[in-house]
C-alpha cells in the first residue's frame, strides 16, 4: 500500500466569502420520535460538487460552532456542508445484529444521521474525524445507500485494544501538546481569526460538555478504547463506498505505526482469501484496493484537524474529489 506524504503548506486556500457567516446562523430541525434533532446545512453559491458533505467530528458536544473553520473552509471548496447537531446521539434503537457488537453511545449518534439523510432525501460523501471515524464506518456499513464517498481523519477504532485510562491519559497529553503548538502557532501569526475562535470557543464548551455529565464521559472513553472497525473496511468497500484516509505521524492517540500495521493486517486477509478463491496473482497483488483507496500521511498531531482547519479541511476536501475522479474514470472504463 503506497502513502502519499502532502506538505499542507502547498495547500492554496481560496477567498473567504462572507455569505457563509450568515448562512452559518440557521438550522432546521429535524424531528424523530424521541426528540428533535438540530441541523446544520450550509450551500455555497457556486456548488462545485454533486454531493453534500456530511461532517461528523470526534469527541465534543457536536455544535457546529466546535467546528466553524472547518465547516467554512468546505463551504468555500464549492461543498455544501451538512453537521448533525446531536451530542447525545437519537432516542431510535438499533437492532441490527450487524452491529451488536458496538456500544449504544455510538450506535445512537448513527442513529442521527440516517433519519436526517433520509428525510432530506440526499446520499452524501462524509468526513469523520477520530471518534467520527467510529460513527461514520457504522453509518455507512448500515446504510451504504446513503453514502458515495467517506474520508477518516486519525480514526479510532483501527488500533488494538487498550484500557480507559491509557487512552484517557494519551487524549489528555495530546490536548496540552498542542495546546502549546496552536500558542506558537499564534504567536507567529499562522492562525486564522476563525480557527482561534473555533478553538476558544469549542475548548471552553468541550470542558462543559465533560463536566455536565463526566461518567457518561468517562464511559464513552472505556466503549472507545475497546471499539475495532478495521475489519469493516474491506466490507464497506465491497458496497461502493470509496475510502480514504488521512493520519498524522506525530499521532499520539493512535499513533502512525499502529494504524499502519491494522490495515497492511486488514490487506492481508482480503489477499488470503483471494488466494482461497483462486484469484489472478494480479489481482492478489492490488488486494489493497479492497480495503482503501488512499492513505495520506501528513505531518502533524492527533488535533491538527481542529487547530489547523484550513489546510486540514483542504486536503479532506481533495481526497474525496480525489475518489469522485476514480470512480469516474472506473464507470468511463466499462464496456458500453
Amino acid at each position: 500500500m503506497g502513502i502519499e506524504q502532502i506538505p499542507l503548506s502547498q495547500a492554496k486556500l481560496p477567498e473567504k466569502d462572507f455569505r457563509f457567516e450568515e448562512k452559518f446562523k440557521e438550522r432546521e430541525v429535524i424531528k424523530l420520535p424521541g426528540g428533535d434533532i438540530k441541523v446544520l446545512d450550509v450551500s455555497p453559491e457556486h456548488l462545485l460538487h454533486e454531493n453534500p458533505t456530511l461532517l461528523i467530528p470526534g469527541y465534543s458536544d457536536n455544535a457546529p460552532e466546535s467546528r466553524k473553520a472547518n465547516i467554512s473552509t468546505l463551504y468555500e471548496e464549492g461543498r455544501r456542508a451538512l453537521m448533525v447537531e446531536s451530542a447525545s446521539g437519537a432516542d431510535v434503537e438499533i437492532s441490527d445484529p450487524k452491529v451488536n457488537e458496538f456500544s449504544d453511545s455510538l450506535l445512537r449518534q448513527v442513529a442521527a444521521i440516517e433519519p436526517v439523510l433520509e428525510q432530506k432525501n440526499i446520499k452524501v460523501d462524509a468526513i469523520g474525524e477520530s471518534r467520527g471515524g467510529v460513527v461514520v464506518l457504522l453509518a455507512a456499513y448500515l446504510y451504504p445507500e446513503k453514502f458515495n464517498n467517506i474520508v477518516l481523519i486519525d480514526p479510532a477504532g483501527m488500533v488494538e485494544s487498550m484500557n480507559a485510562a491509557k487512552l484517557t491519559m494519551r487524549f489528555i497529553m495530546t490536548g496540552i501538546a498542542e495546546g502549546r503548538i496552536f500558542a506558537k502557532r499564534e504567536k507567529m501569526g499562522d492562525v486564522s481569526a476563525m480557527a482561534k475562535e473555533q478553538v476558544v470557543w469549542g475548548t471552553a464548551n468541550f470542558v462543559k460538555w465533560v463536566a455536565s455529565n463526566p461518567m457518561k464521559r468517562v464511559e464513552e472513553i472505556k466503549d472507545l478504547s475497546h471499539v475495532e472497525v478495521a475489519h469493516l473496511l474491506s466490507e464497506i468497500k465491497a458496497l461502493g463506498i470509496g475510502i480514504s484516509i488521512i493520519h498524522g505521524v506525530n499521532d499520539k492517540v493512535f499513533p502512525m505505526e499502529d494504524m499502519q500495521a491494522s490495515i497492511t493486517n486488514e490487506i492481508n486477509k482480503v489477499r488470503e482469501k483471494m488466494k482461497n478463491e483462486g484469484a489472478h496473482e494480479d489481482e492478489i497483488a492490488n488486494a489493497y484496493k479492497k480495503v482503501v483507496d488512499g492513505f495520506y500521511s501528513v505531518r502533524g498531531g492527533h488535533g491538527d484537524f481542529n487547530t489547523n482547519p484550513e489546510k486540514y479541511t483542504w486536503l479532506a476536501s481533495n481526497a474525496l474529489t480525489a475518489l469522485e475522479e476514480k470512480k469516474k474514470n472506473k464507470k468511463a472504463d466499462k464496456p458500453q
